[in-house]
């Protein structure tokens, strides 16, 4: 499946804080890592923050860097309250599911 998609299933998510349509496409041991925050939280626990008030409230201007063989590299805006943060994420796919996806952000400057 290609990164578009996850996105766009991320997306439906966040808007309608309904957890599918991503549920459904994250593997039962995928992984959300975050580096720069020290964290890596389960699938259970990434699903309930997408469906919290702390979650973006817009993802978009996506940018592929690199795509091929279940390994996706992009780069994309995230919208919170507090300003817009550039997001840049390496995602694995293992048939057909996502199984980890990890994240690195930082402001942007206007």
């Amino acid at each position: 499946m290609a990164a578009i998609e996850y996105l766009e299933a991320w997306t439906e998510t966040f808007t309608k804080k309904t957890k599918e349509p991503l549920a459904s496409m994250l593997d039962d041991a995928f992984t959300f890592n975050s580096p720069r925050h020290g964290t890596k939280d389960s699938k259970k626990n990434h699903l309930n923050w997408c469906v919290s008030d702390d979650r973006p409230s817009h993802i978009g201007n996506w940018n592929i860097l690199y795509e091929a063989d279940g390994v996706m590299v992009w780069t994309h805006t995230a919208t919170f309250p507090d300003g817009t943060l550039l997001v840049m994420f390496h995602g694995k796919e293992v048939s057909g599911k996502l199984i980890e996806w990890t994240i690195n952000s930082g402001s942007l400057e206007n």
